[in-house]
């Protein structure tokens, strides 16, 4: 987590928009599937989150339903 986080800094701090607003809920998507899949896989799909955040929504949700 700790790891995963500090690139999440680094890569913040090295954009070209500096001072740029910073979409966080997409930020805190890729961080959050970035340290589950490095913890449940060993690769970070972090990087490609918006497939892998789509597929999750979607299990949340069909799960959320059938309750």
């Amino acid at each position: 987590m700790v790891d995963t986080t500090q690139q999440m800094i680094q890569r913040w701090e090295s954009r070209d928009r500096v001072g740029k607003p910073i979409v966080m809920n997409q930020e805190m998507m890729r961080l959050t599937m970035s340290v589950i899949s490095r913890s449940m896989f060993g690769i970070d799909i972090g990087e490609t989150f918006a497939d892998a955040g789509h597929a999750l929504i979607e299990i949340l949700e069909f799960t959320a339903r059938v309750r």
